[in-house]
């Protein structure tokens, strides 16, 4: 499978959570059972003290933390669990989905991560697995702020290894389509990675492969401050544990890396290509849906709210379309369950503006510093371009 990493504002996690639905005197601002409901007495504001609240939840019935934000906060809930295995969810009144989190926190917590605007929200804490569980005891914990990304650290070695030329020579300086480079290299113990710069003076479709007798090749695509866009491990097109990457990427400077799926040594050949070039082809297949083609909802105007668009069907895109009527900064979220995929959006002549791949098959997001006033389309597919995801949910809001 082939992934792209990109920083997401919310941990979101491979759980589907359907939105709460109920309503009436006994449910909650979420429309969640008051009976499984604890109550947060103070509003929560910037500088709030620390939630700790111990929580029942069975496997047929979820507990539920309800609380008021009175301004807007970040906060971070995660829970500590023995002999459980708890999912968290973020819901808004109404019963909206904002994020949900499945062992994000390790050894089988849960951890999400939200800034809130005023308002009621509820977080829900459920058990999952294939045992049932009965007399487990959940600590649920809320505290300020967002956690760091794990990420840094990484990305700074990267980076400083991608801009050494000695440990990341330049397989090509002017990369273009129809051209096709290859590179040696060798995976030691002490130095468990390999690297090889190129240069793109166009867009274009790259294909990159990491072939090896000795090793099980672990490939991926950064950029020059070290991110990890693409990765891939043993690609069904390829044989043994070689791998393969093929996806549309900007005109720039790009960092190959190859690792073994294990400590191993051993050589390895890594060899690209410039399939074609051009922004016509950025996008892959995608074209916006004519008349009388598959559907596309329309979401309305984007004002200081949130657009949002869920599907369960097994169509091979979801499309959305939006109206901007004001300039200015603005973010795509993109949540898929069952695989990894592609976020692209296009402008009313069908000319792709931004796309990236989901991080971790689960979310991504596009960040647009300075959309201009005008009509959009936004397609969520498979990264695959393959039918049979179930789910796939949009969001849009002004950052």
């Amino acid at each position: 499978m082939i992934r792209r990493f990109s920083p997401a504002v919310i941990a979101f996690a491979v759980l589907p959570v359907p939105a709460l639905a109920q309503t009436g005197p006994d449910t909650g601002a979420c429309g969640q059972p008051l009976a499984l409901t604890q109550m947060q007495a103070d509003p929560l504001t910037p500088g709030f003290s620390d939630i700790s609240l111990v929580l029942k939840p069975q496997r047929s019935d979820p507990s539920y933390l309800q609380f008021d934000v009175a301004e807007r906060t970040e906060i971070t809930f995660e829970t500590l669990a023995r002999n459980a295995d708890p999912a968290l969810a973020l819901f808004a009144e109404g019963g909206r989905t904002i994020s949900w989190d499945d062992d994000g926190a390790g050894d089988l917590d849960a951890r999400l991560s939200a800034t809130l605007e005023p308002g009621a929200y509820c977080a829900q804490v459920r058990l999952i697995g294939a045992e049932p569980v009965s007399g487990a005891t959940v600590v649920l914990l809320g505290t300020e702020g967002l956690p760091p990304d794990p990420r840094e650290a990484e990305y700074a070695e990267l980076a400083a290894m991608c801009a050494d030329p000695a440990r990341a020579p330049v397989l090509s300086d002017n990369l273009r389509a129809g051209d096709t480079h290859t590179g040696e290299g060798s995976l030691t113990y002490a130095q468990p990675s390999g690297a090889f710069r190129i240069s793109l003076p166009d867009d274009a479709t790259l294909q990159v492969d990491a072939l090896s007798d000795a090793l099980d090749t672990v490939l991926s695509i950064h950029d020059m401050d070290g991110a990890l866009l693409f990765e891939n491990d043993d690609h069904e097109e390829m044989s043994g544990g070689n791998s393969r990457i093929t996806q549309p990427v900007a005109a720039g400077d790009y960092c190959l890396v190859v690792k073994p799926y294990s400590e191993s040594e051993g050589a390895f050949t890594l060899s690209v290509a410039a399939m074609n070039d051009g922004a016509a082809v950025a996008a892959g297949d995608l074209t916006i849906p004519e008349d009388g083609g598959a559907a596309v909802e329309d979401l309305g105007t984007l004002d200081t709210g949130i657009l949002e668009s869920s599907t369960y069907g097994g169509d091979q895109a979801l499309w959305v379309a939006f109206s901007s009527d004001t300039p200015g900064p603005v973010q795509v979220d993109g949540m898929n369950m069952n695989g990894a995929f592609r976020l692209v959006l296009f402008d009313a002549e069908g000319t792709e503006i931004q796309t990236v791949a989901s991080a971790t098959s689960t979310v991504a997001s596009l960040d647009l510093d300075d959309l201009p006033v005008g009509r959009y389309f936004v397609a969520m597919a498979d990264a695959e371009m393959t039918s049979g995801v179930p789910m796939r949910h949009i969001r849009i809001q002004r950052n």
